[in-house]
């Protein structure tokens, strides 16, 4: 199963459902059978702006204080991990219909979706690792986060994930 995060046949952006639960075991299972690989949780609810996002995604990848807050700094983050330092980063966010929803940027989330797309597409010209960001509802929850994932005009081939 954890192998199937890293295929890369999977586009770099996927949504589904997935209970924190599961979310912590899919998380547990991957790292212990792949030490290239880092998958880490952040919680839309606590990211419900770029800034929060950051912030949040700092603490889950234990970045040090001065790694920037911008999505500049995010695409550095994110080639650090693929590109120079030999690991793949797979990015669960739960709660997904609350991630950038509140940020006065009306693109926030396009953005976060492009940058994870860019860098994934970097890092597998590159070599074999990837960065992938995975949108996860509860079950039965799904509809809540469809309609910010259908028909966003990005070339990001957004497809549902199952354990």
């Amino acid at each position: 199963m954890p192998l199937a995060l890293l295929n890369p046949d999977r586009p770099a952006v996927e949504y589904g459902e997935l209970s924190s639960t599961d979310a912590d075991a899919l998380r547990a299972s991957a790292s212990a059978a792949d030490a290239g690989t880092v998958v880490r949780i952040v919680r839309g609810s606590r990211s419900r702006t770029a800034a929060a996002f950051f912030d949040e995604l700092s603490a889950a990848l234990q970045l040090p204080g001065d790694s920037g807050a911008n999505w500049a700094a995010l695409t550095d983050v994110l080639r650090d991990f693929a590109l120079y330092g030999g690991t793949s980063l797979v990015l669960i966010v739960i709660e997904a219909e609350q991630l950038v929803a509140a940020d006065p940027d009306p693109l926030a989330f396009l953005t976060l979706l492009d940058v994870f797309t860019g860098v994934d597409r970097e890092a597998r010209e590159e070599g074999e690792h990837r960065v992938r960001l995975l949108l996860a509802e509860a079950p039965g929850a799904l509809a809540r986060l469809q309609p910010r994932v259908k028909d966003i005009g990005l070339p990001v081939a957004l497809a549902q994930f199952t354990l």
